[in-house]
């Protein structure tokens, strides 16, 4: 089972990538800590996985949330994480010559604020676990996700003030990989196009939109397809890092 001796915490687990992401890491033995707003769907992955699953519901960006997942981690499992994944997150359609409304403050601090916080928090925690040691001592790899949007690598002026904090969540990881990366650490972003996922409802987006979009550009991605693309990068030696994926369509020729 090639994720067995990873624990691990992943924030909008309930739904889409981060819900695929945690069965397939639990498939390979991974114990994981799940967060996200709703109960429910934690539970159901729980009942799946009684002795790899513990769940701390709340908002990914409240520090008591945030010291919890930590806590879990050891209270449930014995040890400290060597693997996040901040997944949650969310976009709204905007322009910039539009009025700033209250979204844009929510999902500012969705986006990065509460991801700044995690990381801050796993990162020091790694870099203390790791100590002196060298990279060919390390037991396992000690991994940061981060999951951002092709528009944070390329940018969409319908989707601007969310192509805004995807750019900011490029600049908070690759900040941090320059950081802690001699010690072993490794970050990866994942920057998917087009997926089916709840994004474009969450987000306020046309119901139509998707069905507009994949007649445009499809087959549009599966959920599945960028998981995929997540647990190959994990699944490498130690000393390997996949820092940058950007997933598209192939078809899709923007953003």
């Amino acid at each position: 089972m090639k994720f067995k001796q990873r624990i691990g915490i992943i924030t909008g687990a309930s739904a889409g990538f981060g819900r695929d992401l945690a069965l397939d890491l639990l498939k390979g033995g991974a114990k994981l800590v799940l967060n996200a707003r709703r109960e429910e769907p934690l539970r159901e992955i729980q009942k799946l996985f009684p002795d790899q699953v513990s769940i701390v519901v709340g908002d990914a960006g409240d520090d008591e949330v945030i010291n919890n997942l930590f806590a879990k981690c050891i209270s449930d499992f014995g040890a400290n994480p060597n693997l996040v994944v901040p997944n949650a997150g969310r976009g709204y359609k905007s322009r910039i010559i539009e009025p700033l409304t209250d979204q844009f403050e929510e999902i500012l601090n969705l986006n990065v604020v509460a991801v700044a916080k995690l990381v801050q928090k796993a990162g020091a925690m790694f870099l203390k676990d790791i100590g002196d040691k060298k990279l060919d001592q390390l037991d396992h790899p000690y991994d940061i996700v981060f999951l951002s949007s092709v528009v944070g690598y390329h940018y969409s002026h319908i989707s601007a003030y969310y192509t805004v904090t995807k750019h900011a969540l490029s600049a908070l990881a690759e900040t941090l990989r320059r950081d802690i990366c001699k010690s072993g650490v490794r970050v990866t972003t994942i920057y998917p196009g087009f997926a089916h996922t709840e994004f474009q409802k969450a987000g306020g987006y046309p119901a139509d939109n998707i069905v507009t979009v994949e007649d445009k550009i499809g087959p549009i991605l599966q959920s599945q397809d960028v998981v995929d693309t997540i647990t190959f990068a994990l699944s490498l030696p130690k000393h390997v890092n996949i820092s940058d994926l950007v997933v598209r369509p192939v078809r899709s020729d923007y953003p």
